[in-house]
């Protein structure tokens, strides 16, 4: 889970890095209303693929349950 959430937040601040130059560039040709309008539509684009996803399966209860711990055999001594 760990490395899950370091690969999101890394890939998040790379994708930041790549855009904001962008963005910058746009907003000194135009105007930073112009720049910041499209960023507007990305939660919704963000929320439209996301509905695409399939719902995770929940595991079965028999499943679930932890393993049943076992006595270990008796070893018998070898100096009797």
């Amino acid at each position: 889970m760990g490395v899950a959430g370091g690969v999101t937040l890394g890939l998040a601040v790379s994708i930041g890095g790549i855009a904001s130059p962008l963005i910058g560039a746009v907003a000194d040709t135009t105007s930073l209303q112009t720049a910041l309008a499209p960023l507007i539509a990305l939660p919704a684009l963000g929320w439209l693929l996301l509905r695409t996803l399939n719902e995770p399966k929940m595991p079965d209860a028999a499943t679930d349950q932890p393993p049943v711990a076992t006595q270990p055999e008796p070893v018998a001594d070898p100096s009797v």
